[in-house]
């Protein structure tokens, strides 16, 4: 149980955390996906990328 909960949080990390990321840096990608979404832009700082990389901070304490 400990290697799963280990594998599943590092992968759970990388992912929030380049989520996070590509969100702050308003990487090219994500912005159609975004537009689509109706999401503004000035909403990719804050809140989305900011708490997004929160949260994979934040689940690496816990490990």
């Amino acid at each position: 149980m400990d290697t799963a909960h280990l594998v599943l949080s590092v992968i759970a990390i990388a992912a929030n955390g380049f989520s996070g990321v590509a969100a702050l840096v308003h990487l090219s990608p994500i912005l159609p996906g975004m537009a689509r979404a109706g999401v503004p832009s000035s909403w990719l700082t804050f809140p989305i990328g900011t708490l997004k990389t929160l949260g994979a901070l934040g689940l690496a304490q816990t490990l």
